[in-house]
């Protein structure tokens, strides 16, 4: 009887141990340990349009001892808009920006962690009266009319190429295709 009450806590020790999370679509599938997605919410009004402020939501499922380190670039994140029929959406073309651009940078992710980050900048001219208005950067920036019932979604992609060795510390590389968020509209 003891035997089996040991091989039974076995059992359930496994079975807890690598149980699946419930399928969340909004997610990525798994590159190397991490999990990516974007999400959406209106930051704030002006000159009568929405500014739409765009996260990146990366998770370490890698199950390693130790955090990913990924060394981030703004230029290893491709972006587009797409309507509900796959069909791209121009960016703003022939602007002026006059927004800095981030440096690059190293993020940490912790053993089963969660980061969440603005991508959003503020350098592009706001129109008057658009749906959204959405501002990554001098080459990534689109802008919306009101388009009632029309529905856009934002498309990434993530490619951080390998980095040289640097000891114990693991830097994540990968191509991650992040699936496309819908964009808010009113």
């Amino acid at each position: 009887m003891r035997k089996t009450g040991y091989v039974f806590c076995l059992v359930m020790f496994a079975v807890c141990a690598f149980a699946k999370e419930p399928e969340d679509k909004s997610w990525s599938k798994a590159v190397n340990g991490i999990r990516a997605k974007i999400t959406m919410r209106e930051r704030t009004v002006l000159n009568g349009s929405r500014i739409i402020a765009v996260y990146l939501n990366l998770k370490n499922i890698s199950g390693g001892l130790y955090p990913l380190h990924i060394h981030w670039k703004q230029s290893g994140l491709s972006l587009k808009v797409v309507d509900a029929d796959g069909h791209e959406f121009p960016k703003v073309t022939a602007m002026d920006y006059s927004g800095a651009m981030p440096f690059d940078f190293d993020l940490v992710l912790p053993l089963d962690g969660f980061l969440s980050f603005n991508l959003s900048l503020s350098g592009l001219g706001i129109p008057k009266d658009k749906a959204a208005v959405l501002d990554l950067g001098d080459d990534d920036c689109w802008i919306i009319d009101k388009a009632a019932g029309k529905k856009y979604f934002l498309k990434a992609t993530l490619t951080i190429p390998r980095s040289k060795d640097h000891g114990h510390i693991r830097y994540w590389y990968g191509t991650i295709d992040i699936p496309k968020a819908e964009i808010p509209l009113k």
